[in-house]
């Protein structure tokens, strides 16, 4: 009887075998692919990010500055040009292109010094009319519960911070504009190291502008170094090769004092290059280069969470603490007395 139900068995798994294990192998599958995202650093629902405790506390305790780049301001409403886009808008009608390899910075120089008013345009092409801040821009404002708790750091020209942020709070924060610039260990507000369309004049677009910045007069850097050093820095919008970020690494301690990272999709992230930078990435998911909803969404949530104080510690309960637990009674064992085994 055994001999002959093993045999049907046999006959059964030998014939629908792979029809019967494709479930099970589409499950492992399944658990391959959830702890590769894991790893990456992103969840199930794409727009989950993972944003490490040591952000999450820095928020909770005060210690957190976003450093936000181009990259905020270019999507809906807004619609602003990144550096690059900016620099052929500026040379258009000069006859003047770049040349291979050359820096951003330094074609707007060779145009200025041509004659070319690169700060004047500069300032009107990032001034329209219509122009609107993203939700990208509330929501990281939202992570901050008032106006005077804020620290927004920037390097666009664009006032979008400001206009977003007249929405959302009672109170206007300061706004502080290069070259005048607080120290950078003690500071609140909305900052803008590079200069506002405000003053254009003042603003840090050409090469000679980045060398008085950060090395001849070294205003930004000075900023930036006590920046660094005192607080834990989520840089938004910005990737690896971007020619702010080159001038920005200057600025960056040798040591670690405290944490920095970047929000990167997955589509732009070289953990080596960040690496070198002394940055820690915080990857997103994208379905292609200039996808960002997962970013919008995962920072959407942080800034939920820190509005509904979820990310504070629970306070100790006062009774639980008001007097020290009565001590236990000791108890004597005799011969022959059961142990309680429950």
């Amino acid at each position: 009887h055994w001999f002959r139900c093993s045999s049907w068995v046999d006959k059964v798994l030998k014939r629908y075998g792979p029809a019967l294990a494709f479930p099970a192998r589409r499950r492992l599958q399944a658990g391959q692919e959830e702890r590769r995202q894991a790893a990456a650093g992103y969840g199930k629902d794409r727009g989950v990010i993972r944003f490490p405790e040591s952000v999450k506390s820095a928020l909770r305790d005060g210690r957190l500055v976003v450093f936000a780049g181009a990259g905020v301001s270019m999507g809906e409403p807004a619609r602003l040009p990144g550096f690059e886009s900016l620099a052929r808008t500026i040379a258009r009608g000069t006859g003047e292109s770049r040349k291979e390899n050359e820096p951003v910075d330094r074609f707007l120089g060779r145009l200025k010094h041509k004659g070319t008013k690169a700060h004047e345009l500069a300032a009107k092409a990032l001034s329209r009319e219509d122009l609107a801040p993203t939700t990208l821009h509330r929501d990281l404002l939202r992570l901050y519960s008032d106006a005077s708790r804020l620290r927004i750091v920037t390097t666009n020209f664009d006032l979008l911070f400001e206009q977003a942020a007249a929405d959302l709070f009672d109170t206007a924060p300061d706004a502080l504009r290069a070259p005048a610039l607080p120290l950078g260990h003690d500071f609140n507000g909305i900052v803008h190291v590079h200069g506002a369309v405000s003053q254009p004049q003042d603003t840090v677009l050409t090469d000679a502008d980045f060398g008085r910045a950060y090395l001849t007069k070294g205003w930004a850097r000075r900023f930036l170094t006590g920046l660094f050093r005192e607080f834990t820095v989520l840089f938004v919008g910005y990737g690896h090769n971007d020619t702010v970020m080159n001038y920005l690494a200057r600025a960056l301690p040798g040591t670690r004092e405290r944490g920095r990272f970047v929000l990167i999709g997955e589509e732009q992230l070289d953990p080596q290059q960040w690496q070198m930078l002394g940055v820690e990435p915080i990857p997103y998911r994208q379905s292609g280069k200039h996808d960002h909803v997962a970013l919008q969404e995962g920072v959407a949530r942080l800034a939920d969470l820190a509005g509904r104080r979820i990310l504070e510690r629970p306070p100790l309960h006062r009774d639980t603490c008001r007097e020290p637990a009565a001590p236990l009674e000791p108890r004597v064992l005799r011969p022959g007395d059961a142990l309680d085994r429950r």
